[in-house]
């Protein structure tokens, strides 16, 4: 084998590589509930969030800036409860996306 051929090997298995990388992640993000390890998870967010999750400068470039905080309340036991936040209930402290975007409000 010379040598143009081996570099041609590198760079197809190196194409290879990025795309196997690129899907796996993508298929990470899509689907949330499956049990995938938290780091994967987490890589998953940090790789897909910046680069492909849709913002608001999509509709509106020039948005100002404002400190927004997201509070809601729920039924316990007949009445309201009081004020929360997303991070603050379990089933939204599972679910990696919502704990990562409640974050990133704010």
């Amino acid at each position: 084998m010379n040598s143009k051929d081996k570099r041609w090997r590198y760079v197809s298995m190196g194409a290879l590589f990025v795309l196997v990388m690129h899907f796996t992640l993508t298929l990470v993000y899509s689907i949330p509930d499956v049990k995938f390890p938290e780091s994967l998870k987490q890589a998953s967010n940090n790789y897909m969030v910046p680069w492909f999750h849709q913002g608001w400068k999509l509709f509106a470039p020039d948005v100002p800036n404002y400190q927004v905080f997201l509070r809601y309340k729920v039924p316990k036991e007949g009445k309201w409860g009081s004020w929360q936040e997303p991070h603050a209930l379990d089933s939204f402290r599972n679910h990696s996306r919502v704990y990562y975007m409640s974050k990133k409000i704010g």
